[in-house]
Formats: C-alpha cells, structure tokens, sequence
C-alpha cells in the first residue's frame, strides 16, 4: 500500500468508529453473512455485519458500497455520513456518496454543496439534481435563479411537468400564491397533469387566495373515486371554517424531500426497488415525520419483503395525523407477512372502535377476518363498511361482492345472490363478480340461461382468464352443450394449465364427447395437482368406474337424500 494511501486511511478510521457485531467474529464469517443478508434486502442484518468486515478491512470499495446502500436503507444517515466520508478519503466520489453527502448538507440547510456540485447531461439523475439546484437557489434567496433554472429544466418536454409543479411548489413557499395558482391552473404554462399530491398543493393555494369553494369542489372531484387522508382532512377543515395556513411545502429543504418523493413514486414500477427505496429514504431524511412520505416508504419495504423494517416506518405515523388510519391498516397488513395474524387482527379490531366513522377501516378487518376464516365477524365488518361508504356515497360494490363470496362458503345461496346482485347494480360490468355470480347459479343448477349470458359478458371483458375461460365452458357442459364446451375448456386449460379444477373439468368434458382416453389422461393430471381431498377421492372414482356411473350414483343419492 502506498504512504499516502495509509495515512489516508488511518486519518478514515480515527473518523469512522462503527460498532462490529462481536470483536471475534471471524472476516470471511462476516463477509459471507453480509453478502447473504444484502442479496436477501435484509438490510439491518447486512449493515451490522458489514461493520465488522470493515473494521477488519476498511480500503475494500466493494464494502464500502454495500455498507453504505444498507446504511441508507434503514435510514441510518448518521452512519451513511460517516461510510461515505471514509470512501470519499480512500478513492473517488460516487453518486451514492455525493447522494449521502448532500442529502446530509441540506438536512443541515448547507445548500451551498448542492449549489457547487457538477451537472450533468439531461438524463433522469440530472432531472434530480437540476430540481434540487433550483430549490437549494430558493434555500439561499435567490428566486431568480430558482426560476432560471426551472425554465430550464422545463426545456427538456419530459421533464416539464416537473419543472413547472415544483416552480409552482417554489412561488407558494416565497408565499407569491397568485403565481402559483397561474402555474398549477395551467394558465401560465399550460395544463399540468397533478397527482394527489399536487391536488392537494393547488388547494391549498387555492384556499390562502380566498377561494374555498373552488379548492372543495377540486378536492371533492378527487375523493369520488378515492381515499386520501390529506384531502379528506383539508375537506373538513374548509368546511368547519377552520383557520388553514399554507403548509404543504414551507422550505427549501422540503421542497427537496418532495422532489425525492415524486422521482421515487415515478420510478416505482420500473426502477430497481433499492433505487427507489434510497430515494424515499432521502425524502424520509430530508422531511422526517412526513406521513405520505412515510406511507410510501413502508409500502417499498413491503415490495422487498422488509416487513418489520415496513411496520417501524408505519408506527413512525402519529395517531393525530390524517395518514394514521391507512398507516394502522398497512402496520396491519405486514404484521400478517410476519406470522402474526392475530396481532394484525387486534390492530383492526382497535382502529375500528378509535377510527369507527371510516368505512375504510371496517372493510379492511373484513377482509383481514376473512382471510383467517372469521367469517361471521367479517360479514359483520363489511356490513358496518357498506353501511358507511353508502352514507357518502362511496363506490362499494367490492364490499358487496367479498361478503357475497363469504355467504356462499356458508351456503347461505340466498344471501349470496342477493349481495352479488347489488354489487352488479352498483358496477354492472365487473367480469369477477359477473364469473362468480354466475358459476355459483351453474353449481345449484338454477337460472342457468342467465348464468350464461354474465358468464359471456365476463368473457368478452377479460379473455385472457383461466377462470372465468374455465366457467364458460362450465355451464356449456351443465346444459349438456358438450361439444360446445370443448373449446372454451381447452382454451383455459392454456391457460391454467397447473389448476386441479380446470383440468378435472376438461376431463369430464372429454369424456361426455367421447374421449374416454383424454379424459382419463386430464383426471390424472389433476390428481398431480393435489386438488382437495373430496375432489381426489371423486377423481379417483371416475377413473375406475368413468364419469357415467359416478353421476349415476350421485343422482341416486341426491334422490334418497329427497326421499328421506
């Protein structure tokens, strides 16, 4: 090693003193353990191992990175700072501790290390660091270039949208409402395509301009066809003439975090998950306590199975915010990845008695009973959520379809159909519930013409289901149109080639149109598929005796079970 190179790193090491995991632990133990739980996106376990091999090796760049990604991961940016100092002593800077080092600089209002660092050419990184030099102008007082460098940006057509929201997010902070009204309206720069998110921002705007009715009736057209906390809260406070100051963006150093949120949702269905969780932890940094950044925090977690880490960010959401009530549904959620059922139950069961106006809440206990088969306690759930969502007029024809399928685990059929019903009245062409209404009314043998007709409509709306394909050629062999059933039997057999009932299904078609050897063929592919222990010993008795007798007999049974 060169001179140089050691008394660099000794200078790194009288900075970075990390705890190891036990001063015995052995290097290739660590190293090995490290790696593992990084591969795995266990990203506590990874980082307290990485300290040990660091302390044993602090040059090794490779690390150093890996270190430093689970460092940020967990949302530990006081050892991220220190990882990234270390590696920026021993060798070049990378984007990641450039990320870490500003992120730490402005977290600190240090917008002078934003305002020095190199851009680059117009890519994704540079949309990132471009917003963030507008912003880190504004943290000095300097509107002017702010809005320079939003022109700019807003140059490149891709990036417009996001130049002109967070200019827009720029003026409101120097408290200049009207232009941001001009901006987020549309008027000055054109029609801006806003999320929730820059719903609630142009409400709010709306609102210091004096102009209440119009921020309701933009929220109003929101909360139609969906549930945010934020609206839903800023709603009721227009409406009990409540005081409301602007609070959405209030510094430079939020107007970051909200560029770091929006890049992270941006690249949320087609980044790598690491990326977008560094990004939303940057966000976390930069706005702790921050519920929507936090919301979506959790729910990346959640994508990459780090569910404990998922239920710390979503306890991290104080009871008085408007976000609890998703974030308990979501703690809720994640402990039942974690085995803990019953706590997850008792999290539902809490919140539905502390937040019991939310229809929300009552409909995810439903659902959470359901899933651990309470089903009485779940109809009484979705119950009190379709009374609720009703009194608001709120679209709950899920409610209806999910207690329906409950009633019919029941074999409360009356119940059942009834349910189904007003779900289909409420969305008259949902193909689940139109499949399942359907091939319930095929099972009892009742209203088999109309069982058709929702069975074909379902059809035409989703084609590419194995199941509803499956239930099409279902009722064609209930009606004994056998020959027209092979062809929707095959189809699904395309396409759910691995499911026991599918396959079962075919072979009885083949079976009533002559193909004695395919049929038994397609039972036995099902018995392969470990179909439910009646069905295997129904199957298996088709294979000795053939589908005839085995209806034959059925038929007999049901005649004595009527007699008697």
């Amino acid at each position: 090693m060169k001179p140089f190179i050691i008394i660099k790193t000794l200078i790194a090491l009288s900075l970075f003193c990390l705890p190891s995991v036990a001063s015995g632990q052995s290097f290739s133990g660590s190293y090995l353990a490290a790696n593992s739980a990084m591969s795995s996106s266990n990203f506590s376990t990874a980082l307290k191992y990485y300290k040990t091999v660091i302390d044993q090796d602090p040059t090794d760049l490779k690390n150093l990175n890996n270190a430093l990604i689970s460092a940020v991961s967990v949302g530990d940016f006081k050892t991220a700072e220190k990882i990234a100092s270390h590696y920026e002593l021993i060798s070049e800077q990378t984007e990641t501790t450039q990320l870490v080092l500003e992120t730490v600089a402005i977290s600190k209002n240090n917008f002078s290390t934003v305002l020095s660092a190199k851009t680059q050419d117009p890519q994704l990184n540079s949309l990132i660091k471009q917003l963030t030099r507008a912003w880190a102008f504004l943290g000095e007082g300097k509107m002017a270039e702010a809005k320079t460098t939003f022109n700019e940006i807003a140059q490149n057509p891709s990036f417009t949208n996001y130049a002109r929201y967070h200019e827009a997010l720029a003026v409101a902070t120097a408290g200049d409402f009207e232009e941001a009204e001009k901006i987020l309206s549309g008027k000055k720069y054109g029609a801006l395509n806003l999320n929730s998110r820059g719903i609630e921002a142009y409400a709010q705007v709306l609102i210091q301009l004096e102009r209440k009715n119009a921020a309701s009736d933009l929220i109003n057209k929101v909360l139609l066809n969906s549930v945010n906390p934020n609206l839903m809260a800023l709603r009721e406070r227009i409406n009990t003439n409540k005081s409301i100051n602007y609070d959405f963006i209030i510094n430079a150093r939020q107007g970051i975090a909200e560029v770091y949120l929006n890049i992270a949702v941006f690249l949320g269905k087609s980044a790598e998950p690491i990326q977008v969780l560094i990004y939303s932890r940057v966000a976390e940094h930069l706005r702790p306590n921050h519920a929507p950044t936090s919301l979506y925090l959790a729910e990346v977690l959640e994508q990459i199975e780090q569910y404990e880490l998922a239920v710390k960010v979503y306890t991290s959401v104080k009871a008085n915010d408007p976000n609890y009530v998703l974030a308990e549904i979501g703690r809720a959620e994640s402990l039942v990845s974690l085995n803990k059922a019953a706590e997850s139950i008792e999290v539902l069961k809490s919140l539905s008695k502390s937040h019991a106006k939310y229809f929300i809440v009552h409909y995810a206990l439903g659902g959470m009973l359901k899933r651990n088969d309470q089903n009485k306690g779940a109809i009484a759930a979705y119950s009190s959520a379709i009374d609720l969502a009703s009194l608001t007029n709120q679209d709950n024809w899920k409610m209806y379809f999910y207690r329906g399928i409950i009633h019919e685990e029941l074999k409360d059929f009356t119940s059942m159909e009834s349910d189904l019903r007003m779900a289909l009245q409420q969305s008259p062409d949902q193909p689940e519930v139109l499949n399942f209404l359907g091939y319930s009314l095929v099972e009892q043998k009742i209203k088999l013409d109309e069982a058709l007709i929702m069975i074909q409509k379902a059809v035409l709306k989703r084609p590419e289901s194995g199941y509803i394909t499956d239930s099409l050629g279902w009722i064609y062999f209930r009606l004994e149109k056998y020959e027209q059933a092979v062809v929707p039997m095959e189809r699904a057999i395309k396409l759910l080639p691995g499911d026991p009932i599918v396959n079962d299904h075919l072979g009885d078609v083949y079976w009533k149109v002559g193909r004695f050897i395919e049929a038994e063929f397609q039972w036995q592919r099902s018995l392969s598929f470990s179909p439910e222990e009646k069905e295997v010993n129904r199957i298996q008795k088709k294979l000795k005796l053939g589908l005839d007798q085995v209806l034959k007999e059925e038929q007999g049974n049901i005649t004595l079970k009527i007699n008697d």
